[in-house]
């Protein structure tokens, strides 16, 4: 849509998207922002890099976001589980946890894969968890010198996603409601625990109020390793840009500029409940405890979609709920990324 409208100069003057792949593929019709941002303004706001190509900044990062496990304290407490004794951070203790509701007539686990991207971030998160620079493999992958169906570390981490929903842990009609399905169930105490992200907490926190708690993901690595306890997301990870035909460049970037500024995120984080992406004390607008532990976090790795073509992560989507029902293994969902990866290489994407 945005490429069609950009041929025709009738499209908008400012674009919130994704950050990462998805802004820098289309950064011959974004404006670039350096000189319309002091070095001061760009230095109180993080992220920037996240859409960066050849130093040129095509977009101005807004958000931050951290990949975290929620949970159902009552349904906890119902299945004798006690949280401080039985979970270590290891994908093995979440196993025992999510085997010791399912005996209890718990659903363990909640989500909904329909539209593809709902399992990205336990899946991400588990593969960062699990080798030592994420990033640089995915970016290896995306120039063609490694592939996914290749890399052992991913092909391990989407066996664990999978592996919970063959040993029965997740809701029944996973792979056919979507995301916000899924978060409305859990917000109304159909399950024990739904692997997450921040900006999920108030929503939670609305439907579950006082049942609400917070664990981290789980880790493929062992205690001690550098990786373990690690999330995906980060600073910057959503994108504001603002097309290179715009008539009105210096009203829309002003705009940006009030969005970036100290005292609108204290505005933001205060309405939404979501994590600071400008620098400042936020002290006094942090309503909930559950943020300060989200952003003990670390380390945060990025999204590995946001390092991928957009045709790739869309073959991740298409794929994900046939590979997460065990009808395509791993591995071939692995060559069906390559394929698309391929596809990008030729196109030049």
């Amino acid at each position: 849509m945005m490429s069609a409208t950009a041929i025709s100069k009738q499209g908008p003057d400012i674009v919130g998207m994704w950050g990462g792949s998805y802004v820098k593929s289309l950064k011959d019709i974004f404006l670039p922002l350096n000189d319309y941002f002091t070095q001061e303004e760009i230095s109180a706001v993080g992220g920037w890099e996240n859409s960066a190509v050849d130093g040129k900044y095509y977009a101005a990062p807004i958000r931050t976001m951290i990949t975290c496990s929620f949970y159902n304290k009552s349904l906890f407490a119902k299945a004798g589980v006690d949280l401080a004794k039985e979970y270590d951070g290891t994908y093995k203790s979440f196993l025992q946890i999510c085997e010791k509701l399912k005996n209890a007539g718990i659903t363990p686990l909640i989500n909904g894969a329909a539209d593809g991207w709902g399992m990205s971030w336990l899946e991400g998160t588990l593969f960062a968890s699990n080798i030592d620079n994420p990033e640089k493999v995915i970016n290896d992958i995306v120039a063609g010198t490694k592939n996914f169906s290749d890399t052992p570390q991913l092909i391990e981490a989407f066996k664990a996603a999978q592996d919970l929903n063959k040993k029965g842990y997740y809701n029944n009609d996973i792979t056919t409601i979507n995301r916000p399905e899924a978060v409305t169930l859990f917000a109304n105490g159909k399950g024990a625990i739904f692997p997450s992200i921040s900006f999920d907490l108030f929503d939670f926190r609305a439907g579950l109020k006082d049942d609400l708690g917070f664990m981290t993901m789980p880790s493929l690595s062992a205690p001690g390793s550098p990786n373990f306890g690690a999330a995906v997301g980060g600073i910057g990870t959503d994108a504001v840009c603002v097309t290179n035909y715009s008539k009105y460049p210096k009203e829309a970037t002003d705009f940006l500029r009030f969005l970036e500024t100290y005292d609108e995120e204290k505005e933001f984080v205060k309405d939404t409940g979501e994590l600071p992406n400008v620098k400042g004390d936020y002290s006094s607008v942090l309503s909930d405890k559950i943020q300060a532990e989200i952003l003990k976090i670390s380390p945060v790795r990025q999204f590995p979609d946001n390092l991928m073509p957009a045709n790739v992560a869309e073959t991740w989507w298409k794929f994900e709920p046939v590979m997460l029902s065990g009808q395509m293994t791993v591995e071939d969902f692995m060559k069906e990324m390559d394929k698309s990866r391929d596809e990008a290489l030729a196109s030049k994407q």
